[in-house]
């Protein structure tokens, strides 16, 4: 079980009792991957441990959810999202090679 609240103008997920380090860090990666990727997503902002749990703290953007936009028009939220997935991810590949290219990682 997770809980996510609002502080301010960032959103803490506060992980279960069973997530780990490594669950943690693992989805604040998979996140800063979509960010890097040119979506409106929120950005990480950190990881840290809150009453000793692992926590995402990430920024807050306003708006309704995925989950809201999904539950009240799952046909055209679903596919607008698709839509915008794929057509970014079309050009995935150009951004990490010049990201490496920049680093000198070619």
């Amino acid at each position: 079980n997770e809980t996510v609240y609002r502080d301010g103008m960032q959103c803490v997920k506060v992980f279960g009792d069973g997530f780990t380090k490594a669950d943690a860090l693992g989805e604040a990666l998979n996140q800063a991957r979509v960010e890097e990727c040119g979506l409106h997503v929120p950005k990480v902002l950190e990881v840290s441990q809150v009453d000793g749990k692992w926590a995402l703290v990430t920024e807050y953007i306003q708006g309704k959810t995925l989950e809201r936009l999904i539950a009240e028009e799952p046909e055209q939220a679903v596919v607008r999202g698709l839509y915008e997935i794929l057509r970014r991810s079309i050009h995935f590949d150009d951004l990490v090679t010049d990201r490496m290219a920049r680093a000198g990682r070619n």
